[in-house]
């Protein structure tokens, strides 16, 4: 009997999928990471929309422009003050050039296809209803109390993937978004079987395909991985486990003077009398400006033993820093920092024949990431922050898989 060959999946990831956190990243160093660990191993093959792609530089260069400007009024200042020529700054011809340099050293690297977007393929017609109606992943927005409109970039990369869809029949084609709107014009116009797949992020998917390799069939894996995520944590169900489990008082336990101080300011640890001091210094003495926020990230599964399963959650904390004394410094977003502390929450559950998820128990807790980085718009908008000025911020209360 022939051994028939692999099945291969396509992997088409939206654009809120490739982000980074980190903005130096012009693609998700994650994401990066977590597919050409499984890109072997599960013939994975990614395919990139144009319209993803520019979505990224463009994110790129925007925030190269703010920077720019940020660096150009605190040079202006500085050059009044000195009495000196305003140093010569990159255009934005150059930035551009530069950004598109930077992803297509990340493309010679890990092989995507970029595909353009179809469009002498595209219905005209019927988007320009969809866009007139605000069908899904069309939507109304207002300005100034007038509706718009706004989805049409996500309208051309869902057409992208239609079109990706008709070119490979016989793989398993899996689009990655965690938009909501998105995934709903997905539904609608790619129906879900098993070679038409769709989940939130790659490590969602990986999650899924770790749970066949533990025998299961497809639908178990999706069901079971629904349900972990809504055991461990359902802002709405007081008996979730992030709160019967007080997550977050473990967490504060174990990291809690991480969590008082921003990262350049850490403590100095004293060891058998010696004092060890901390990784890096700041001239300036900084306070928050906010208060803490938690935000509870996606559920992964990590191994099986029996009738227990291992997962990872990553909770992710929050806070605005400024300079305790800023009257030394123009205003601008240089004095702001940003503190971003990441834990996973390794815990176990019993799992039923039927998926359900059952008896959870808090395994560990794994510090990820504890630093501080310049502040910029996109974060404040991302976590919720005003952009100007500091109200009251509410207590610490999770937000769930965003």
């Amino acid at each position: 009997m022939p051994i028939s060959d692999p099945p291969i999946f396509v992997v088409v990831p939206d654009t809120n999928t490739l982000f980074d956190k980190d903005i130096k990243n012009v693609v998700s160093a994650g994401f990066t990471k977590l597919y050409n660990q499984h890109r072997a191993k599960h013939n994975l093959s990614i395919h990139i929309p144009e319209v993803v792609r520019q979505e990224l530089i463009f994110r790129q260069v925007h925030a190269a422009r703010k920077s720019l400007e940020n660096a150009r009024k605190s040079l202006e200042h500085i050059a009044q003050i000195t009495g000196t020529r305003l140093p010569e700054l990159r255009s934005d011809r150059d930035i551009k050039a530069k950004v598109k340099k930077i992803f297509d050293t990340w493309a010679q690297r890990n092989n995507p296809k970029i595909v353009k977007t179809p469009i002498s393929r595209i219905q005209w017609k019927r988007l320009i209803d969809d866009a007139v109606w605000r069908i899904a992943p069309f939507e109304v927005a207002e300005e100034n109390g007038v509706p718009t409109e706004k989805g049409f970039r996500d309208c051309l990369i869902i057409e992208t993937v239609r079109a990706i869809a008709a070119s490979c029949a016989s793989d398993t084609l899996v689009f990655l978004s965690n938009d909501n709107l998105v995934r709903d014009a997905f539904a609608m116009r790619i129906r879900q079987t098993e070679k038409r797949l769709l989940f939130n992020s790659l490590k969602d998917f990986v999650s899924y395909l770790k749970v066949i390799e533990d025998n299961r069939s497809k639908e178990f894996s999706q069901k079971l991985i629904a349900n972990a995520k809504a055991a461990f944590f359902d802002i709405t169900d007081p008996n979730c486990g992030y709160y019967k489990l007080k997550v977050w008082e473990q967490i504060d336990q174990r990291f809690g003077l991480l969590l008082q101080y921003p990262s350049d300011q850490q403590p100095s640890l004293q060891v058998s009398g010696l004092t060890v001091p901390p990784l890096s210094a700041n001239i300036f003495s900084r306070k928050p400006i906010s208060g803490q926020k938690v935000f509870v990230r996606d559920t992964y599964f990590d191994s099986a033993d029996g009738s227990r399963y291992k997962w990872r959650t990553r909770v992710e904390i929050v806070q605005l820093f400024n300079v305790d004394d800023a009257s030394t410094l123009q205003p601008s977003s240089f004095s702001e920092r940003i503190r971003l502390t990441e834990v996973d929450v390794i815990w176990s559950s019993a799992v039923s024949a039927e998926a359900e998820v059952s008896d959870l128990i808090l395994v560990d807790l794994q510090l990820i990431k504890n630093e501080l980085q310049f502040v910029n718009i996109e974060q404040k908008i991302r976590y919720g922050f005003p952009l100007l000025g500091f109200g009251a911020v509410p207590p610490i209360q999770p937000t769930g898989y965003r």
